[in-house]
């Protein structure tokens, strides 16, 4: 004999009416549509343009050194002092009054500049930094020239070891730095020192 069939429970179709499929918790694109192509090209775009522009930002914002820059600035202020000196003494030389002022006012506005760059880098200088400390040797130095009676020989004298020191750190810190704005900065003090001492050595005592 046949083997029998199963009795079918008449009432299967109503379970399986109340069942819904389960549906995948991960939805995967399905071939490779023009669409699918476009989103993975624009992902690969946008991600060599985030590279591109971070990269763009630490070569803009340059391995700046923080003690260099403060040198530079405190030398401006010394020398922007010590030429401020000569330019208000009574007994000095009108024309050495007057080298000595143009001195002072040149280094005085580079050194506003160069703040003024460092501030936009992140480097803001205040007080002692900024300023730095007197020289008091080279205070010195002026007052006994004073009394010896050759003040204006020694502060030209003065005035141009400074200007030399004060060109090589220029140069150094110019070197260092990938800034555009800083490098410009820089420069143009550079440029405005090699004035300065052809002035100075145009300046008769």
């Amino acid at each position: 004999m046949p083997p029998s069939k199963q009795p079918t429970n008449q009432f299967d179709f109503i379970n399986s009416a109340g069942q819904k499929p389960k549906k995948s918790k991960v939805s995967l694109p399905a071939g490779n549509s023009q669409t699918q192509r476009m989103l993975i090209f624009g992902g690969i775009i946008a991600v060599v343009l985030i590279f591109v522009i971070f990269i763009f930002m630490l070569a803009n914002r340059g391995g700046e050194d923080k003690d260099q820059f403060i040198h530079v600035v405190q030398q401006q202020s010394e020398l922007t002092r010590v030429a401020l000196l000569g330019g208000t003494e009574p007994s000095a030389n009108p024309d050495v009054k007057i080298t000595a002022m143009n001195i002072s006012l040149t280094v005085s506005s580079d050194k506003q500049a160069l703040a003024t760059a460092l501030a936009k880098k992140g480097i803001k200088l205040k007080g002692k930094k900024l300023n730095g400390v007197p020289n008091q040797a080279t205070t010195k130095l002026l007052t006994d020239a004073k009394a010896a009676a050759n003040f204006d020989s020694t502060l030209i004298t003065v005035l141009s070891d400074q200007i030399d020191d004060y060109r090589g750190s220029l140069e150094t810190a110019y070197n260092q730095t990938k800034s555009r704005s800083l490098k410009n900065s820089l420069s143009k003090a550079y440029e405005h020192t090699d004035l300065l001492q052809k002035q100075l050595a145009a300046t008769k005592p």
